[in-house]
């Protein structure tokens, strides 16, 4: 049976009612140390509570924890149990040196069970040792933990991906919505499953197993189509789903609450590669725009990494905050970035519409590494041949004047439309009303273009004026032609082949001067 001894618990409380003073001598008394469960919860609340001494206030304070606790009977229970305030600290040492033993009997437990089954003891055994350095110096509850760098052996990082992504780290992978950041982690699941090259050529390792956990994309009809498509030994990849509770019900699992669960997946199958697509679906309740709440989970993940020598890749998307730097466009806190060993990131290349590149963003592990650019293509991830030089930051710039240059294309678009709405406007007048917006020249005429307006001069005479008017549409929506007229005032039926089309005639079919505005 478990060494308890409720009186001592209960004297420990009741010396606190007696005189409130007596917390400063055991308040570091941790919750665990209190086995009973009403004992345990009046502690924890204890801690923040205006006036321990006074049990009207603690009473109010529990709320509706109250009557959890057996309600305002057992305070007074409490406060009336036998023992003084000025022997606190003797009744405090009973609570937790039988805390102290129950805590070393139930690791040896889980030691001996470790021990006699086909797992790794090494961990429990570990455990065993932190107990038994606890009994010994009389010390249980949160202590501070120290190791002599001169007991530590120097190691080599090692790698899943050499120089990509490291084992034992937390990598992220960045970017905006739908360019292909699932497809990549897919698309190195199965590079891991079968123990094959990289993209850039560096060799593989042996075949090893991989835990997705994957928030937007469904198994059947998604995730195991790609990996399909990538050749994936899915024999050898194993998705985490949700946490199954006591009653059957599974729930969503959540880093924060569930990361031992996690741990224990990749121990069963022995996964070299975590991907968990989105990491921000994962965090719990965590706000992840708060660098303190972020890194209490974070912190244990990165952890976990290290102890079980696994390739952690969250992925993320970018904020909106344009013209940053790569390393500040991560969503929510810059502890996302600050706990990553490696950052990557994906984006359009500047140059080519439908080729991303994966460029990195930040490492303190190596030199830094160059980029690799993919397309994608029958469902899975097509690597190009040879390294990239873009940075991130370039990629991110050259993609915010695309859509600053956008911006102002649908702008002046806009104004033309607006100042046509009424009919034809001479050019100049246009112009010297887009200037007043704060619309170039250029920007006017690529928007003239785009809506497909050809300026008609009035009439022949000198100094006849150039005139904007919007071309009519035809019934599936495209943009006609604006025809000139011939002499008699009818619509031409058809361009000459051989004019351009930006070209005005006579009625002769003979070219004016070319417009020009």
């Amino acid at each position: 049976m478990a060494p308890v001894d409720f009186d001592a618990e209960c004297a420990v409380l009741g010396s606190v009612f007696a005189d409130a003073h007596a917390y400063d001598d055991v308040g570091h008394l941790d919750d665990a140390a209190f086995a009973d469960d009403r004992n345990r919860l009046i502690w924890r609340r204890l801690r923040d509570c205006p006036n321990r001494g006074d049990l009207v206030v603690v009473r109010d304070h529990l709320g509706k924890d109250l009557e959890r606790v057996g309600g305002a009977a057992y305070l007074v229970r409490l406060a009336e149990s036998p023992g003084a305030a000025d022997r606190a600290t003797e009744y405090a040492e009973i609570v937790e040196r039988c805390y102290r033993k129950r805590v070393l009997g139930s690791t040896l437990e889980r030691a001996v069970t470790a021990v006699a089954g086909d797992g790794d003891p090494t961990d429990e055994l570990t455990t065993v040792r932190v107990a038994v350095d606890g009994w010994s110096s009389g010390r249980t509850g949160k202590r501070a933990a120290t190791t002599c760098l001169a007991d530590v052996v120097p190691e080599s990082i090692e790698w899943l991906w050499p120089n990509r992504i490291p084992r034992g780290k937390l990598t992220l992978l960045v970017g905006d919505g739908g360019l292909g950041k699932s497809f990549c982690t897919l698309d190195w699941a199965s590079r891991v499953s079968r123990g094959v090259a990289w993209p850039d050529g560096a060799a593989g390792g042996e075949p090893g197993h991989v835990v997705l956990m994957s928030a937007e994309d469904g198994l059947a009809d998604t995730i195991r189509v790609r990996l399909d498509a990538a050749q994936a030994d899915t024999s050898r990849i194993t998705a985490l789903t949700g946490i199954v509770g006591e009653d059957g019900r599974e729930a969503w699992a959540s880093l924060q609450d569930h990361l031992e669960h996690v741990e224990r997946v990749i121990a069963d199958v022995g996964a070299t590669l975590l991907v968990v697509d989105p990491l921000t679906s994962y965090l719990g309740k965590v706000d992840s725009h708060k660098n303190a709440e972020l890194r209490s989970v974070l912190g244990p993940l990165s952890a976990l990494a290290e102890r079980r020598r696994v390739a952690i890749v969250g992925v993320t998307h970018f904020n909106k905050s344009q013209g940053s730097s790569a390393a500040y466009r991560t969503i929510g806190s810059i502890a996302f970035t600050a706990a990553a060993r490696m950052v990557w990131c994906v984006g359009k290349d500047p140059e080519d519409e439908k080729r991303r590149l994966m460029l990195p963003v930040k490492n303190n592990i190596i030199e830094e590494p160059t980029g690799l650019a993919f397309r994608l293509a029958d469902g899975a991830v097509r690597w190009s041949a040879g390294e990239v030089q873009t940075t991130a930051d370039q990629m991110l710039a050259a993609g915010q004047r695309d859509v600053d240059n956008t911006s102002a294309l649908d702008k002046a678009m806009s104004f033309i439309r607006g100042e046509l709405a009424g009919g034809g406007v001479p050019s100049e007048d246009v112009k010297a009303s887009a200037r007043e917006y704060g619309i170039s020249d250029k920007t006017l005429q690529r928007a003239r273009e785009s809506l497909g307006i050809k300026p008609k001069k009035e009439g022949f005479k000198e100094g006849s004026r150039w005139v904007w008017q919007m071309p009519q549409s035809h019934e599936d929506g495209q943009i006609s032609r604006s025809y000139p007229s011939n002499t008699d005032g009818h619509l031409r039926e058809s361009w000459p082949s051989s004019v351009d089309e930006t070209t005005q005639l006579n009625g002769d079919g003979h070219s004016l001067d070319a417009w020009t505005a």
